[in-house]
């Protein structure tokens, strides 16, 4: 039996040893590097809302109101501290239930594996939030109801944000007199040129976010038939004017007078239901029409009456007449020019 050398023999386990060295250390270098990688890449939260109740449009307020839950999914322990997403455009805010508060955290925590836990928080929350209402076109308006949300803590996107879209969504929403439409949610990105003090940072910060869209139109035609009636019917009596003799005069001038005053209250009563706007809407020219023919009216009356007093019955008779068609044609054309410019 052919015997090793003792110093070969010492050199193979040394080689042996220096090889399984090299395969330890290059393995700790590769956990190493993961384990940076890991740590130096951004947590994903994934958010979701589910809105319960819209009610309380103000338009005075320039608000309304909403009930909803909100949710969020993070795998890092230290975000589950932190509510990430608030509310940017809301008035009042008050929070039902917040799991975090809870002293049962079980069903908060999944574990899938080890190594990859899910922590799941939840918020039922009201509020009220600001929205400029479109009056322009009142009582025919669109409006999209919009919730804004934004990180209020992490920029930048050291939490990469992800969108619950499968579970988000709403309750069968109603609102009285108004036609809701499917809710649209979808993720935002609001940069800020700033860095808000802080020493040593550039400005120009990314907070992510997520906005909620809601869109509503209203379902006018009864409205604008009791909104309408007012202007009618100072229109008509204006109209009807023209049947008065020329010859009693006091009593044709004080009904078109009447009229005028009619068509101005029923213009207030209107504008009261709204909040003050510079904007022209679609009822404001709709009384200027009426508001235009009547004066129109008034000013034939007092050509009439010139050709009355200079004896010219007949001319009198034919201006009042012809006055009739064409102040019809004038508020059945302003009328639809209204309807058009307003409303296509």
């Amino acid at each position: 039996m052919l015997s090793v050398p003792r110093s070969q023999s010492t050199v193979s386990v040394l080689s042996r040893i220096a090889i399984l060295t090299t395969c330890l250390s290059v393995q700790i270098i590769v956990n190493a590097q993961d384990l940076v990688k890991n740590s130096t890449s951004p947590d994903t939260t994934k958010v979701g809302i589910f809105i319960n109740s819209i009610d309380e449009l103000n338009y005075d307020e320039g608000s309304f109101s909403a009930n909803f839950t909100i949710w969020r999914l993070n795998k890092a322990r230290e975000f589950k501290d932190y509510y990430l997403y608030l509310p940017m455009n809301s008035i009042d805010l008050d929070t039902l239930v917040a799991s975090p508060r809870l002293h049962d955290q079980t069903e908060n925590v999944v574990i899938r594996h080890a190594g990859d836990t899910i922590f799941w928080d939840y918020y039922d929350m009201t509020g009220k939030f600001r929205h400029d209402f479109d009056v322009r076109t009142y009582p025919f308006e669109t409006e999209e109801l919009t919730m804004e949300f934004e990180g209020n803590m992490y920029y930048d996107h050291y939490v990469d944000l992800s969108v619950d879209q499968l579970q988000s969504g709403a309750d069968t929403l109603k609102l009285n007199g108004w036609k809701v439409s499917k809710m649209k949610i979808f993720a935002v990105d609001r940069m800020y040129p700033t860095n808000f003090g802080s020493p040593g940072e550039k400005a120009g910060r990314v907070y992510s976010g997520f906005k909620v869209v809601i869109p509503i139109a209203r379902e006018g035609w009864g409205l604008f038939c009791k909104l309408f009636i007012g202007v009618l019917v100072s229109f008509l009596i204006a109209f009807f004017s023209l049947r008065i003799n020329i010859t009693e005069a006091d009593g044709r001038f004080g009904v078109c007078v009447g009229a005028i005053f009619a068509a101005l209250a029923n213009m207030y009563i209107v504008n009261s239901n709204l909040p003050l706007a510079s904007r022209f809407t679609l009822m404001d020219g709709i009384h200027m029409v009426v508001i235009v023919v009547i004066v129109g009216l008034f000013y034939i009356s007092t050509v009439s009456l010139k050709h009355y007093k200079a004896e010219n019955l007949t001319k009198s008779q034919k201006i009042d007449r012809r006055a009739a068609w064409v102040s019809l044609g004038v508020f059945v054309i302003g009328l639809t020019s209204a309807f058009i410019y307003f409303l296509m």
